[in-house]
């Protein structure tokens, strides 16, 4: 699980766990906006983009796959940083150590920028306002799991996995 502070002019809004992905969009409109991203107070990019997830190994198979991003296993510790149709052609998903402490920072002139957590819940994020992302480790996410399936028949199964028509 990874965690998520929003902070804006250094007071702290929420704090929220996540087990799948945040989202940093513009919403129901696609359009792009600008972001600076950080890992561990190091610049990544400043990213042009219609928008950005950071997800787990578990959200991997979701959001961040449809965006380009690739599976990573649930037994990987590790984040995954995939820009949202990226105004770039050398901007790819990024994998990191879910050590590490990932900031985002939005930077726009006009309209709505909205982070999304766990496609739940969502909040509208004003330009300048900083996004920490950690892991989440007070405790770990229990998950129940078959004796009978194993993760990759269950990537078969669910997403046709190495499927060929």
């Amino acid at each position: 699980m990874i965690e998520c502070t929003h902070l804006r002019k250094d007071k702290r809004l929420s704090k929220t766990v996540v087990v799948n992905d945040i989202v940093v969009s513009r919403g129901a409109i696609a359009r792009i906006f600008d972001m600076q991203v950080l890992v561990d107070s190091m610049l990544v990019a400043n990213i042009k983009a219609d928008g950005l997830i950071v997800s787990t190994p578990t959200g991997s198979t979701a959001y961040c796959l449809a965006a380009g991003g690739p599976i990573i296993s649930p037994d990987v510790a590790a984040m995954e940083i995939a820009p949202i149709c990226p105004h770039s052609l050398t901007l790819r998903p990024l994998i990191i150590p879910d050590t590490s402490e990932i900031a985002i920072i939005p930077q726009y002139k006009s309209g709505t920028v909205i982070l999304t957590l766990d496609g739940q819940s969502s909040v509208e994020l004003r330009s300048g306002d900083i996004l920490r992302v950690t892991k989440y480790d007070r405790h770990p996410l229990r998950v129940l799991r078959s004796p009978e399936r194993d993760y990759y028949s269950l990537l078969r199964e669910k997403l046709k996995y190495g499927y060929r028509d």
